[in-house]
């Protein structure tokens, strides 16, 4: 665990303006309200400001703490960005990336938003949160990003909300698995598929971070 607060702070603005740049080079910034709505700009900001916060924190600590010391805050928020973000990943490099045109997945601002971005969120926790101890109650903190997501593009889409238009045909959902009109009963299934998902990365987070965070105690004890 890296306990230098100010190469936290330089490692935490950095992040977040690489996030930025992203979202603004993949549109994000510029493509109107639809564009803010996808999954992948959302947990990009999340993402950007957890990084503002964390490096505002380490900042404030730095001055009146001193250099040395923890960078770790909010380790539910942090546990559940990293599971929000490297979902984004998954979710486009797994799902999204075949239907995709080559052009667009070697952009500067896609290859941010789904892949540096994640693992910038990765860095920052292994380097500085890897100690700090989390519950199993903290999924439900995890899930919240998730689940306030699909509840927004589901009511969105009851009101006729257009995310996307594609070939002259007007998409009322944010992806295609999640489009209840055009595969029915299946747009459930992947729902359900991926929640299950979010929920097990969830636990298997708080299970490696425990089991390393007691390894550690008991190497400080017979250290």
């Amino acid at each position: 665990m890296v306990k230098n607060r100010v190469f936290a702070v330089v490692f935490r603005f950095i992040s977040a303006a690489v996030t930025i740049t992203g979202l603004v080079l993949g549109s994000g910034l510029s493509g109107g309200p639809a564009r803010l709505l996808s999954y992948t700009d959302q947990s990009n900001l999340l993402c950007a400001l957890y990084f503002v916060y964390a490096a505002s924190r380490a900042g404030y600590d730095a001055i009146k703490k001193g250099m040395r010391g923890s960078a770790c805050y909010s380790p539910a928020f942090a546990g559940g960005v990293l599971v929000t973000i490297l979902f984004t990943m998954i979710i486009f490099w797994g799902v999204l990336a075949p239907n995709t045109g080559g052009q667009r997945l070697l952009g500067a601002g896609n290859l941010i938003l789904h892949t540096f971005s994640p693992l910038l969120m990765l860095a920052d926790y292994v380097m500085f949160c890897q100690k700090c101890t989390l519950k199993k109650r903290d999924t439900l903190v995890f899930a919240l990003f998730p689940v306030v997501y699909v509840a927004q593009s589901l009511i969105l889409a009851a009101c006729g909300f257009v995310f996307y238009t594609k070939d002259g045909i007007q998409h009322h959902y944010p992806y295609l698995f999640m489009d209840f009109k055009a595969i029915g009963f299946w747009a459930a299934v992947a729902v359900t598929v991926i929640s299950a998902m979010f929920v097990g990365a969830s636990l298997l987070l708080i299970f490696v971070n425990n089991k390393d965070f007691r390894r550690r105690q008991r190497l400080d004890t017979h250290s």
